[in-house]
């Protein structure tokens, strides 16, 4: 069954009912981010790449502190490969290589990415280890 309705600004719209008898009609307006096709909002995650990016040109493994807060550990990227390097994330709140492991990214790949959406309790630490030295892997690291 279909009625019409004029809106607020003189327009006709339709009101249906289902089998249950229910009305429904859509607004005047759209949300922002409103999807007719499966009837919902759509949700966009927003990361911060800016300030996590590492890149370990030395002979080094010193764990790099992401973040010293409570936060997720987003997606993880490989911008520079470098064969049989590791990336693994800790949940610590100090640069030290222990806490829980929050992911483990092998750099042996340019433009490969890993979506981990991990919760940090503490903060996030990165270290880089395997290969040979200078380590030259680079990694975009997203986080919230």
């Amino acid at each position: 069954m279909t009625v019409k309705a004029i809106d607020p600004n003189g327009l006709v719209r339709d009101i249906r009912s289902d089998s249950s008898g229910n009305l429904s009609t859509t607004l005047g307006t759209r949300l922002a981010g409103e999807d007719f096709s499966i009837d919902r909002l759509k949700t966009v995650e927003v990361w911060d790449y800016g300030s996590g990016n590492l890149s370990y040109s030395t002979a080094g493994t010193t764990p790099q502190l992401l973040r010293a807060t409570p936060s997720i550990l987003g997606v993880a990227q490989v911008i520079s490969a470098d064969s049989g390097v590791v990336v693994t994330f800790y949940d610590n709140d100090e640069a030290v290589a222990s806490g829980t492991v929050l992911g483990v990214l092998a750099c042996d790949t340019a433009g490969v990415q890993v979506r981990f959406c991990r919760p940090a309790q503490y903060g996030i630490v990165a270290v880089f280890s395997g290969g040979s030295d200078p380590k030259t892997a680079v990694v975009s690291v997203g986080r919230l």
